[in-house]
């Protein structure tokens, strides 16, 4: 059939005339289609070629006004291309070099209210996008790569959450980056830095922690003997966060303070607002509510006027955390109901299921337990498609907690449906731990243990569960939740333990580590 349908593709192609043939030839670099600019500009052929193409049924025109062709003719014309080396050549430097300087030129408008628009320009690219990055990093075009590398790092990392692929495809970059001699003036070098410390935010995205740090760390020290300050504090900044994953929070403030202070002194579009949304975050994690609620509310102003929907996304979600944080749930829900708004509005997934994992948090204590549930579930499917593994393993603590809350409100009748909580509750803290010892990150780890420790709380473990939760609640870097969550339970355990049995059990806990105590649990219970 292959060999039926060539022939009669070949019969066709005889009945071309040369400048029909050298423009459908061309027209086969397209993947997925392209505009009449880019048509015209890259395959070189007028708006009549093109329209005969379309009369004898090798091209369409879309409703959208794209040129398309089909896939197997596609393929044929390829081959006729692959023929004539040098032209396959230069066409396909022109594909690379069209849609990387359309990348750049849709830039700066994904930091203002034109996002939407400029992601609808180029969502339809994204294969021919794919494709001309490809084609720049198999002929080491660093110039052009530079040209684009930002606004495909937007798209990866903030609209298509495609992170692994960003992490493939930016490290191929990388390697091209840091072998090869400087061209058309940009060095390799810098661009190899640039790429690194953009790998590490992707690596960071799927709770790969220590390859994040890594990278960071090693971008920073080029950045800083490079004495380039834009990218120096673009990195100080994300680093900050990848340190408070790891704990490590008195380097985390130092690092964003640093690019704080640098920010303001730099003309970067979006990098006073992104050093403010990860200070206010780190700020209200070490329980500095006052400090990070005057941060995020400088940054919401920044925001509203520039219209950038995705950092407003952020910054009112951290808002709305601080709030809850304090247990003012009624001021946390308006922010937090309008960051999950504009995430849906923008299509970021991930944004739109960290959302509602905040949401579900405050829904757990007003005892909206069903909507509670249904936010949870609904976040835990997208996490874990996007195998952002760090948020899906503290989803499903909080839904333990859910169920715990569950088993609580039901009457003293109710023993079996009460068992069932406890049991959904046990599970749900069963893979939170499993996920964080996967990806060997303590601060994940902590929301495990505190389940855990509210568990034997429950079932009336109270020594045990007071070490746990002792463990939990003094840990650097514990969300200021979990902390709550900890230090209630302590609380109660406190009233009913007796005093020499309860300081026991703390001294217990503080000598414990986390990892032993997770693997322990991981043994006993799953």
């Amino acid at each position: 059939r292959h060999r039926s349908i060539a022939a009669v593709f070949n019969h066709s192609w005889q009945l071309l005339s040369p400048l029909e043939q050298s423009a459908f030839a061309r027209f086969s670099l397209f993947r997925g289609g392209c505009t009449r600019e880019a048509a015209q500009s890259i395959t070189g052929a007028s708006l009549p070629i093109l329209s005969m193409l379309i009369d004898k049924s090798l091209l369409r025109r879309t409703a959208e006004g794209r040129f398309v062709s089909h896939e197997l003719l596609r393929q044929f014309a390829a081959a006729k291309l692959g023929q004539e080396r040098a032209t396959a050549e230069s066409v396909a430097t022109r594909h690379a070099s069209y849609y990387l300087s359309l990348l750049a030129r849709w830039e700066p408008a994904f930091l203002t209210h034109e996002r939407m628009t400029a992601y609808r320009t180029l969502q339809p690219e994204l294969d021919n996008i794919r494709h001309a990055w490809d084609w720049a990093v198999q002929q080491c075009d660093c110039a052009g790569l530079a040209q684009g590398l930002h606004t495909l790092y937007t798209l990866y990392l903030e609209i298509i959450n495609n992170f692994d692929e960003g992490i493939q495809r930016f490290g191929q970059a990388m390697q091209m980056a840091q072998n090869v001699t400087p061209i058309e003036g940009v060095m390799a070098p810098p661009l190899a830095t640039r790429l690194q410390a953009r790998m590490a935010m992707f690596y960071l995205f799927t709770g790969q922690i220590e390859e994040a740090a890594s990278l960071f760390a090693a971008s920073l020290a080029a950045l800083r003997a490079a004495d380039d300050q834009p990218e120096t504090a673009f990195v100080l900044t994300r680093f900050a966060m990848a340190r408070l994953w790891q704990g490590n929070m008195a380097a985390a403030r130092a690092l964003v303070e640093e690019g704080l202070a640098l920010y303001r002194q730099l003309d970067v579009p979006g990098g006073l607002q992104a050093a403010l949304t990860n200070y206010g975050y780190i700020a209200q994690q070490l329980g500095d509510f006052a400090l990070a609620e005057a941060l995020n509310l400088e940054c919401l102003a920044l925001l509203r006027a520039s219209g950038d929907p995705d950092g407003l996304a952020s910054a009112l979600g951290n808002l709305g955390l601080n709030y809850v944080f304090q247990a003012q749930y009624d001021e946390a829900l308006p922010y937090l109901e309008e960051a999950l708004d504009i995430s849906k509005t923008i299509d970021n997934r991930s944004r739109v299921a960290i959302a509602l994992t905040n949401l579900m948090d405050v829904y757990i204590k007003v005892g909206r337990l069903a909507e509670a549930r249904q936010y949870g579930n609904d976040a835990l499917a997208t996490f874990s498609d996007l195998g952002q593994r760090q948020y899906a393993a503290i989803l499903e603590s909080s839904l333990g907690a859910l169920e715990l809350a569950a088993a609580d409100a039901l009457a003293a009748d109710s023993a079996q449906k009460v068992a069932e909580h406890v049991a959904s509750a046990q599970a749900h803290f069963g893979r939170s731990l499993q996920i964080a010892h996967a990806i060997d990150v303590d601060l994940i780890r902590v929301y495990g243990v505190t389940g855990f420790g509210e568990l034997l709380a429950r079932r009336g473990h109270h020594e045990r569960a007071a070490a746990l939760l002792t463990l939990a609640a003094e840990f650097p870097a514990t969300d200021p939740d979990i902390t709550g969550r900890a230090e209630y339970r302590l609380h109660l355990l406190a009233a009913v333990l007796p005093a020499a049995a309860y300081a026991k059990a703390q001294r217990q806990g503080r000598a414990l580590s986390l990892s032993t105590v997770a693997q322990a649990l991981l043994a006993e219970f799953c």
